[in-house]
């Protein structure tokens, strides 16, 4: 699954229906948040990527304490990416280094499994399940454009679309729960997410944290449904902030992860 797009400026309040919320954070600015099923339960949980030591640390379960797996993976300036890669059901890393990807079938150091160039060096990696067979593949954000790839190797782009603003941010999920990874635009805290993997108008828009916030989206709740939701990650306060559906509204669980006592270096 994976790693999160209107016009306008949403002014929202949170409201924490849950709350894990302990003091003293490590990590900083540059901490790239993480998303993907690490056991192959169904669900979705979070990850912190540390660029300056390439080091991912995973969690299990939504709870705040020490990661379940810590393990460096790459160089310093890689940009880190999510996927079930082989299609076994766990979601594994990968880097993005210029206009190549290295992808890797463990959460463990090691060398990659997938190894290729596609795109230019300062497009935005994306990752998703776009034809509905199991197996997550690449794809990259070209300012308003999508090309996606429907395998893990070098070649042109198998879908080309554009879609939303081109500065907002990416987001990729299965939004109504048809088995297809479908993309979506973040701006200002305003997701505009598309069932199709075409150009047209979204189909879901919404409004779910700040400006400031990092989107994120996952089957937070699974294996109940096959939904992708949306979430926010606050790197102020390391915090998490998870929804159970596609809407305005408060967070279903907020926690924060990647805290000194957790292990993490300042």
């Amino acid at each position: 699954m994976t790693s999160a797009r209107l016009r306008r400026v949403a002014a929202f309040t949170w409201m924490m229906s849950s709350c894990i919320a302990i003091p003293a954070s490590a990590c900083g600015p540059g901490w790239v948040p993480l998303v993907g099923d690490w056991d192959g339960d169904g669900s979705d949980r979070p990850g912190l990527y540390d660029p300056v030591r390439s080091e991912f640390h995973l969690w299990n379960k939504l709870e705040a304490g020490p990661a379940d797996l810590v393990f460096a993976y790459g160089n310093q300036g890689d940009v880190p990416i999510v996927g079930d890669w082989n299609g076994d059901g766990t979601d594994t890393i990968g880097v993005r280094r210029g206009a190549r990807f290295l992808l890797r079938n463990q959460n463990s150091n090691g060398f990659s499994d997938f190894d290729f160039l596609f795109g230019n060096p300062n497009d935005t990696p994306l990752s998703g399940d776009w034809n509905g067979n199991g197996t997550d593949t690449i794809g990259v954000r070209r300012r308003d454009r999508f090309l996606l790839r429907t395998t893990n190797a070098a070649g042109p782009a198998d879908v080309d679309f554009t879609f939303g603003p081109a500065d907002g941010i990416p987001v990729t999920g299965d939004w109504n729960g048809d088995g297809i990874d479908t993309v979506g635009v973040v701006q200002n805290g305003v997701f505009e997410l598309r069932n199709g993997n075409a150009s047209g108008p979204p189909d879901l828009v919404f409004a779910f944290g700040v400006a400031s916030d990092r989107p994120l989206v996952g089957n937070w709740n699974g294996p109940i449904d096959a939904i992708a939701t949306v979430g926010a990650f606050r790197p102020s306060t390391c915090t998490f902030f998870l929804r159970n559906s596609n809407t305005t509204g408060p967070a279903d669980l907020s926690i924060q992860l990647g805290l000194l006592h957790d292990g993490f270096e300042p």
